[in-house]
């Protein structure tokens, strides 16, 4: 890869902090966000795949196109292995309050508790294919105070569901094929679901097969917030 590609060079690296122009900074606070959460031997790699990924030759250096990559590009591809919050937390240096993903910072709640804990922020499975939507409603549920867990595969519905206080997924053939094997496990997770008119009659035979009542449904096109209120309601 040319030198500077991947970023800030080795020599700007090593100059003093007040000879680095403010785009050298920027991803020099990308660089190091990335070694925190992937370790620093994946970082060149990462950016390599991640310059690909967006049709790109080097880091955006204009302010508000670096703060939309990071946003969208840089976070789309850290969530096939990072969670959220992990990843809300380790950028925010770099994003500061520009950022669409800013949550509590994770350091102050733990990952994973049981339903009993007080201390405890609620994991939300959301399952959905990647793009921006699932994003955003992801973004928005941290934001309210849950943890999340994504997946694109129903059928890793029932791994990833365990210790789970509510499950957001649509009823599609293969969404509803996951559902049914939680309730039929008994599932103690709320179920937040779509009104998506050719899903209608899956939804309303989950609806009567739910373990619980704790069951909402949103607008087939609901937004963020819409989603989330219904997640507090099944998770309340």
């Amino acid at each position: 890869m040319p030198q500077g590609q991947d970023g800030p060079s080795r020599a700007s690296a090593a100059r003093p902090p007040s000879s680095r122009s403010a785009a050298e900074i920027r991803h020099l606070r990308l660089r190091l966000a990335l070694a925190k959460l992937l370790g620093p031997d994946r970082v060149g790699d990462f950016l390599e795949m991640l310059l690909r990924l967006a049709g790109r030759d080097s880091l955006p250096t204009e302010p508000s196109e670096f703060h939309r990559f990071v946003d969208v590009d840089v976070v789309s591809l850290l969530l096939r292995e990072v969670r959220l919050d992990a990843i809300a937390e380790a950028l925010e240096p770099v994003l500061r309050t520009t950022s669409s993903i800013a949550p509590v910072p994770a350091s102050k709640h733990p990952r994973r508790m049981p339903f009993s804990s007080s201390t405890s922020r609620a994991l939300v499975l959301v399952v959905w294919e990647d793009g921006d939507r699932r994003r955003a409603i992801c973004a928005a549920l941290v934001r309210d105070g849950f943890d999340v867990e994504t997946t694109e595969d129903p059928d890793e519905v029932a791994r990833l569901a365990a210790g789970a206080r509510a499950v957001v997924m649509r009823l599609d053939e293969a969404g509803l094929r996951a559902a049914q094997r939680l309730a039929d496990a008994g599932t103690q997770a709320g179920l937040v679901t779509f009104d998506v008119p050719e899903h209608r009659e899956a939804v309303r035979s989950m609806v009567a097969c739910w373990p619980s009542d704790r069951v909402a449904i949103a607008g087939s096109e609901a937004d963020p917030p819409s989603v989330t209120a219904r997640v507090r309601i099944v998770t309340a």
